[in-house]
């Protein structure tokens, strides 16, 4: 029984795995609205009566620029 286990699990190791194909997801911003793939994120969703379609949730941007065009602020 032990070498059969050993014979399934050889056979599970050097099977031939499937192919999978390529990913290209892209992430883009047209406006004020975030696009995955061309489409906006979100499509037609609300929460708690705020629409959330073309936000982005969940996203960790680090080290991104902040450009403040208020002069007003701009020292903050």
């Amino acid at each position: 029984m032990r070498n059969l286990w050993l014979v399934v699990a050889a056979a599970i190791a050097f099977a031939p795995q499937p192919q999978r194909a390529a990913r290209n997801t892209v992430v883009s911003i047209e406006g004020r609205e975030f696009r995955v793939n061309g489409r906006p994120t979100y499509a037609g969703r609300s929460y708690d009566g705020t629409i959330v379609h073309r936000l982005l949730f969940n996203s960790r941007m680090v080290q991104c620029i902040f450009d403040d065009r208020n002069p007003e602020t701009r020292r903050r």
